[in-house]
């Protein structure tokens, strides 16, 4: 007796994957230096480089034009991303506080993306660097964040680079401008919003 064999050939059909399109944000980075931006300037300025350990640098009262220099500028932030990625915002947290009564803490950051003198030196005249003012209420006895920027705050300017966050060009230069009491600052980080490049297009067959 002979059998009879049936075959049904499914219909191949094509589906396509875009590739990953989704932001990403990179960990709170620590500076991996700091120096001084004149002959005088913060006290113990590297106890702000290596994260909340209750280790504090003592930024001096704000005394122009005699007075000593409240800037400090801080690099070697690590920052890595892949190729052509696009650069969303750019945020900074300082953990401080007063160093002596309540009050109003007043401060300047600055961002540099290119190395040139008068970024290293926190002299901001809006070659290769931008600068946002923060004023902020502060209770004596209590440390506070300060987080200028945020996931698409690109600091007035229309884009960044990854190259221009590498350590080789990158520069965050923080000034105290408070002028009745000293602060104390335990902690500098900086995150930085971004979207990868999109992953190629996958192609996958369905036997329908």
């Amino acid at each position: 007796m002979k059998k009879s064999f049936w075959f049904v050939i499914s219909a191949i059909s094509l589906v396509v994957l875009p590739g990953n399109l989704f932001a990403a944000v990179t960990d709170w980075h620590d500076p991996g230096g700091c120096g001084d931006c004149s002959a005088t300037g913060w006290t113990d300025p590297w106890n702000a480089c290596d994260g909340v350990d209750n280790d504090w640098a003592t930024v001096p009262i704000y005394d122009p034009p005699s007075g000593p220099s409240t800037n400090e500028c801080f690099y070697n932030f690590g920052f890595t991303f892949p190729d052509n990625s696009t650069i969303d915002g750019i945020e900074i947290a300082v953990y401080c506080k007063p160093g002596s009564s309540s009050g109003f803490l007043t401060s300047v950051f600055r961002l540099a993306w290119a190395t040139c003198p008068e970024c290293i030196t926190c002299n901001c005249n809006g070659l290769y660097c931008v600068q946002k003012n923060e004023n902020t209420q502060m209770t004596m006895n209590w440390s506070w964040y300060i987080t200028p920027g945020g996931s698409t705050d690109k600091w007035d300017r229309t884009s960044w680079t990854p190259s221009e966050l590498s350590d080789t060009n990158f520069r965050l230069a923080i000034q105290s401008t408070t002028e009745d009491q000293t602060v104390l600052v335990d902690s500098v980080k900086v995150r930085v919003y971004y979207t990868p490049p999109p992953t190629p297009s996958a192609t996958i067959l369905v036997w329908n």
